[in-house]
């Protein structure tokens, strides 16, 4: 596959479709092996990949099911077929991996805190709302960090993105109250 190989390393990964997409599923079920044995990740997060890539086949196939179209379209009524297959299978497949991701472990178990009733079918009191909010606070800035380390960098050209972006590495630390008025202020004062 020596062909294959090379065509893949010049034209990027939709040369050889397959052979990449499997690629990354395994090699990304191979860091949560490593991570699994270290007893840095929940076990769970090895069959994160998969069921990720389970998720989205079945979303391609219910999205492939809308592309239907009379024999004579225009190509207007081809392209919006197109899009509406393809934004209703994104659809579909982002909040399913959010979820999926949610219940994997990666960062502790999340549904906890993000659940409006306890075990007791109670609902839950502020307090208990306001310590799963800080957690999730705080994995923001595990986040950032986590990239920093791996040395990870992005970058857009886009204004909107690129704001975006900014705003998601200011998460270095954790905001008090005082911080998020002072911001505020500043916001307001320098506008």
């Amino acid at each position: 596959d020596n062909v294959g190989d090379n065509v893949g390393d010049v034209a990027g990964m939709g040369a050889d479709l397959y052979e990449s997409y499997v690629g990354s599923i395994v090699a990304a079920s191979a860091v949560a092996i490593v991570g699994a044995a270290r007893d840095e990740l929940s076990p769970a997060t090895v069959l994160l990949p998969f069921a990720i890539a389970a998720v989205g086949i079945l979303a391609a196939l219910i999205g492939s099911f809308l592309v239907r179209t009379r024999e004579n379209a225009s190509q207007d009524d081809l392209l919006r077929t197109l899009r509406t297959a393809v934004w209703t299978a994104s659809g579909l497949v982002v909040p399913a991996i959010a979820v999926l991701t949610l219940n994997s472990g990666i960062c502790g178990d999340k549904m906890v805190y993000l659940s409006m009733f306890n075990d007791h079918d109670v609902p839950i009191t502020s307090q208990e709302f306001l310590r799963g909010a800080s957690y999730l606070d705080h994995l923001k800035v595990w986040g950032v960090d986590y990239l920093d380390k791996c040395g990870y960098s992005f970058y857009s050209s886009d204004p909107f993105v690129a704001a975006i972006l900014d705003h998601a590495k200011s998460h270095k630390r954790i905001l008090t109250r005082e911080d998020k008025v002072l911001s505020e202020v500043t916001k307001f004062a320098t506008a």
